[in-house]
């Protein structure tokens, strides 16, 4: 079909490009509007002229050659101009007509042109930083097919820079990994997800070793949902593989260990949540280990004392503070067994990461403090029997004797002794204690006195030492008098039976505004520092490799306890192989 002319025209007017026709004698012969928008040249001024007088720059440009070449070859020729007075990137086509002249399409490609130039800009700034971190970086099509690496690559394989490939990493990945990494990348390629693997490459500063890295990629999608492009790294993680191992065997070294050992061991989360148990606690409790993790064991713990274990518990939680409690726990059998049942708190970077617990079996040692405190109860029943009627005769003697003789004065200290044997007796028994039934006789006396006459009258009876008394002022206090006069025997006794080789003993008493402090000093074997609050334990007595010491363990027990009613403090310092204070303290008001 052929057109007419008004329809070549309306064809020409409605093309998105710019189009001119030249004849054999470079005349321009047609123009479209948009020919004439481009060139900023009425159509009324080009038509009839000489192309080169109309645009005499392009002379100076790659048009002059490929319209020539164009005109005399008679072959179609396309290339891309930058028009510096325009500021426009122009596709040009040129192509030869039958009657010898040409016709050129000009095509604005400036916002592709500029598109490009910043995606090349992109494009040197990405490989700029890549090449600047210490990891691989990689990209790959969206087949798979790897078609770049950074500087790092080379530099750790001593590979040639090359166009990349889909297994261009095969010749430096551990035999056993190639399996997997195969599947997993093809799989994310196919799928679009994420790519993660950890695989071993070859050290090639290190001939037969290999390197760990982790190995990640993330697919670039456009709008419609199509990958474009993946981002990859490697990341090398040697390091972290062997403190992972080296923690891997530890823990397995720990779990060996605890299980060899006799006590029942278990660790908690910072929240109390359990997250280990050894075998110990597995065959005490006839259950596996997978019962109680992520569990607590209070189900286990005898009703009586359970509550107090829960709160005691919850603040060592709430505070960090060491845990440590008696209590029964039931066994696979439903039998009821005593523990001493101890945490502390691990910190890192002063945060508690995990609890490390320990369950002692002291069901034996709670059987043997029983079986002593019976003993103590019955020999304290049985002594206070013949105490009666001497106590009587004492009574009878004192109605007797004349008053204000020599004979009366004897007595008197005599029934007065008496009475304190009495109390004493009444008092070793530790169950009164345990129960709280002891009774104190809290009136004001003078502190001073009782001090100086219990010093005067120890020194006395017992010859092997000197006890030096130190700052005994006049001060008066409410407290039971011979309850404290027991504690003060009772820390001078310990004095002088752990100080054998040494001859001296210092009694010293400070007061200050609201309290007053006893200290007595020895200057005897010591006591190791782990060993000092087991002093206050009942029945422990101090050992040591070369003598033996006599007594049953109570006296500081019930010093103590006696101290703690009078709303004062007990405590021991000591340095071992040079001696031991035991000091306590009162309120004055």
């Amino acid at each position: 079909m052929s057109l007419n002319a008004q329809q070549i025209e309306d064809i020409l007017e409605s093309m998105q490009d710019a189009f001119l026709q030249i004849d054999k004698d470079w005349n321009i012969v047609v123009v479209n509007k948009h020919q004439e928008r481009l060139s900023g040249i009425d159509r009324k001024f080009s038509l009839g002229k000489n192309v080169w007088e109309v645009f005499p720059e392009a002379t100076k440009l790659k048009l002059w050659d490929i319209f020539h070449d164009a005109h005399q070859n008679k072959k179609s020729v396309t290339c891309e101009e930058h028009h510096p007075k325009m500021h426009l990137w122009i596709e040009v086509s040129v192509s030869p007509t039958q009657a010898g002249g040409i016709i050129v399409i000009f095509r604005d490609i400036t916002a592709k042109k500029n598109s490009q130039l910043q995606k090349t800009e992109s494009e040197k700034k990405f490989i700029q930083m890549a090449d600047s971190m210490p990891q691989i970086i990689w990209t790959a099509r969206p087949d798979g097919f790897i078609d770049y690496y950074n500087q790092r690559w080379y530099d750790y394989t001593g590979f040639e820079k090359c166009s990349g490939g889909d297994q261009s990493w095969m010749p430096i990945l551990h035999p056993d990994d190639v399996e997997q990494c195969i599947d997993l990348w093809y799989k994310a390629v196919k799928a679009g997800n994420l790519y993660e693997v950890e695989n071993r490459f070859k050290d090639r500063s290190d001939p037969g070793s290999y390197r760990w890295f982790l190995g990640r990629a993330i697919p670039i999608k456009n709008a419609d949902g199509e990958i474009t492009k993946w981002f990859g790294s490697c990341t090398d993680i040697t390091e972290l593989k062997l403190t992972q191992e080296s923690l891997i065997n530890n823990e397995a070294q720990f779990r060996f260990m605890t299980d060899v050992l006799p006590q029942q061991i278990w660790t908690t989360t910072p929240d109390g949540m359990l997250d280990y148990v050894n075998k110990q606690i597995t065959d005490f409790f006839g259950k596996t280990a997978e019962d109680y993790i992520g569990g607590e064991l209070s189900e286990s713990i005898h009703p009586e004392d359970l509550k107090h274990c829960i709160e005691t518990w919850q603040i060592s939680l709430s505070t960090g503070n060491p845990y440590q409690l008696e209590m029964r726990i039931r066994n696979a059998e439903g039998n009821y067994v005593w523990h001493l049942v101890r945490a502390v708190p691990y910190f890192s970077e002063n945060k508690i990461v995990k609890w490390f617990g320990t369950n002692t079996d002291i069901e034996d040692q709670k059987k043997s403090e029983q079986l002593k405190e019976d003993f103590i109860s019955i020999a304290s029943h049985e002594l206070r029997s013949p105490l009666t009627p001497i106590k009587g005769y004492m009574q009878m003697l004192q109605k007797i004797i004349p008053t204000g003789t020599k004979e009366s004065s004897y007595v008197n200290k005599s029934l007065d002794n008496l009475l304190k044997l009495e109390t004493l007796i009444r008092d070793l028994d530790t169950s009164k204690i345990n129960n709280d039934s002891v009774q104190y006789n809290l009136k004001p006396f003078r502190f001073d006195s009782m001090v100086s006459n219990c010093v005067e009258g120890y020194s006395q009876e017992n010859s092997s030492h000197i006890i030096n008394l130190k700052n005994c002022f006049e001060i008066s206090v409410v407290a039971d008098a011979l309850k404290i006069e027991q504690v003060l025997v009772n820390c001078i006794s310990n004095a002088v039976k752990y100080s054998p080789d040494a001859k001296e003993i210092q009694v010293e008493v400070i007061a200050n505004e609201d309290e007053l402090i006893v200290s007595v000093t020895d200057y005897g074997i010591g006591i190791a520092k782990e060993n000092i609050d087991k002093l206050f334990d009942r029945f422990y007595r101090v050992q040591n490799t070369s003598m033996k010491f006599k007594g049953m363990g109570l006296g500081l027990y019930i010093s103590r306890e006696i101290i703690k009613k009078h709303q004062g403090k007990f405590w021991v310092t000591s340095e071992l192989g040079k001696g031991t204070t035991i000091s306590f303290s009162l309120p004055i008001s």
